[in-house]
């Protein structure tokens, strides 16, 4: 479910969606890994709302539903308030996922040109002037 999730949020087009790039396991590890057990428990929670809410809007499971009612399930989701709990649902998944997706190996070497280390190294430049001449 997470990975059609990341999907709606970051869809394949002329590149590689979210769901191409496995970003939903970025977001399991981070998830794990990096948040409190009553984030943990909450975040689990959203899915559960999630699933309840595509049964009662669509009468069909959330992985069966086309992209526009998908769009249309994660919106009416977002506008939900609900004070008792530390995020949004969607919100935290968002963010997960850009945050996911934009440190990709594919994102950070053909979109941000970023060389992974060992990167380049030129040796041989020439310096004509540094802080530390007199001249």
């Amino acid at each position: 479910m997470l990975s059609e999730i990341v999907d709606t949020i970051i869809p394949a087009g002329e590149i590689p969606g979210a769901k191409d790039l496995e970003v939903d396991k970025f977001i399991q590890v981070m998830v794990a890994a990096c948040f409190e057990e009553d984030v943990q428990k909450q975040f689990l929670a959203g899915f559960n709302d999630l699933k309840s809410l595509a049964k009662d809007k669509f009468d069909q499971p959330f992985t069966k539903l086309s992209d526009k009612e998908r769009i249309t399930l994660l919106e009416t989701m977002s506008a939900f308030d609900d004070q008792e709990k530390k995020f949004n649902f969607v919100a935290f998944i968002k963010e997960l996922t850009v945050t996911g997706y934009m440190n990709t190996r594919y994102v950070m070497e053909n979109l941000l040109e970023y060389e992974f280390i060992p990167a380049r190294f030129d040796g041989s430049f020439p310096v004509e002037k540094t802080v530390y001449s007199n001249t």
